[in-house]
């Protein structure tokens, strides 16, 4: 079954790193006044040096660290915070007020890489230096618009940051919800096979059980179904039990990946898996079995391309295709077993889409985008 939300790296951790980059155009206030300083030239170089230095370091955080929306900030992420933190002292050398100018991104850090109480913290010591320096420099109108901004910055990250979370916690639920919906469904599978087979495994054997001495030919004959049918129930209990066991994405790919090289197709998987959906990498996991399992038996193909993207998934091969009757069976009138068509049901509910038609190897193509 696929991984939680936690396990996998947000899109915030994935393109945080932007915006950071964006917000980055506002050191130009520091940096300002340390360029136009007509001291000492090596103060001068220190403090674009410091400036420089702050903006790569705080980038990198970004680009490197998870966020901690739902979880403790590792160690390394209170390590570049003290560094950013240290970072901007040596512009204090030009004007003792700069240093309040790095504070609305030392806020933001906080938010975002290191957590609510952090960010609490952060802010709480921000301001209270902000009024100590308007009170030291003796113009509380300097430092005015700094406190404007700082306090927007502020009440910014702290909805932003909250609604993330709300947003995460509602993955989360939902990711729990579409497993136990799967073990339901997977629990009444078993019964349903068991069902099955065992009626007719007790029906074959009365009857094995009445021909005995009249007909032993015939009896043994009876024998040798109910072997064939006890088999195929306990491999059907093995594969569902196998979902139930919840295999990641990632696994489930492996193993279908194993199982077709192992019977002479060479496969070819491009893209990352773990950018999917949590919500969605569960139903991905059926499509992955049912696929698989429809190339093995019908396909005699000799190759397979599987390809990930961040909203879709692509599995084509050069066998047979859907046969002669109707190339494209992806419309309304199109004819498909029962396992397409419940793969088909369980991703429209999670507004998934699958499209079936012809490869350009002249095989299958099986489309699923979300």
């Amino acid at each position: 079954m696929s991984e939680t939300a936690s396990t996998r790296p947000s899109f915030w951790a994935r393109h945080a790193w932007i915006i950071a980059a964006i917000w980055l155009f506002f050191l130009i206030f520091p940096l300002m006044t340390v360029w136009e300083f007509s001291g000492s030239p090596a103060i001068r170089g220190l403090g674009l040096a410091s400036i420089a230095a702050f903006a790569g370091v705080y980038l990198y955080g970004f680009i490197t660290l998870p966020d901690c929306l739902g979880g403790h900030a590792p160690k390394r992420a209170w390590t570049i915070f003290g560094i950013l933190c240290i970072l901007p002292l040596p512009t204090m050398l030009v004007d003792a007020a700069n240093y309040l100018s790095f504070t609305p991104f030392l806020i933001s850090f906080a938010a975002y890489l290191l957590g609510l109480r952090a960010l609490l913290v952060t802010a709480a010591l921000s301001f209270a230096g902000l009024v100590l320096a308007g009170w030291w420099l003796g113009s509380v109108d300097a430092v005015l618009s700094l406190g404007i901004a700082m306090a927007l910055v502020f009440v910014v990250n702290l909805m932003v940051t909250q609604m993330m979370r709300a947003g995460q916690s509602a993955e989360h639920m939902r990711v729990e919800l579409a497993r136990a919906e799967e073990r339901v469904k997977l629990s009444r599978d078993v019964h349903d096979l068991l069902g099955h087979s065992l009626t007719v495994v007790k029906l074959k054997s009365e009857l094995a059980e009445k021909l005995l001495d009249a007909e032993p030919a015939r009896a043994k004959k009876e024998l040798h179904e109910i072997g064939e049918i006890t088999a195929e129930a306990l491999a059907g209990v093995r594969a569902t039990v196998t979902g139930l066991r919840g295999a990641s994405l990632s696994q489930e790919l492996l193993n279908s990946q194993a199982t077709l090289e192992a019977a002479g197709h060479a496969v070819t998987v491009s893209g990352d898996p773990d950018d999917v959906p949590p919500a969605v990498s569960v139903q991905l996991g059926w499509v992955i079995r049912e696929v698989t399992t429809n190339i093995l038996r019908h396909a005699h193909a000799t190759e397979v391309l599987i390809s990930w993207d961040v909203d879709s998934l692509t599995i084509e091969d050069d066998g047979d295709g859907w046969g002669s009757i109707r190339k494209d069976v992806s419309g309304p009138d199109a004819v498909e077993g029962n396992g397409l068509r419940g793969i088909r049901e369980r991703l429209a509910a999670v507004d998934a889409r699958l499209v079936l038609s012809e490869s350009r190897f002249g095989g299958a193509l099986v489309e699923v985008a979300w």
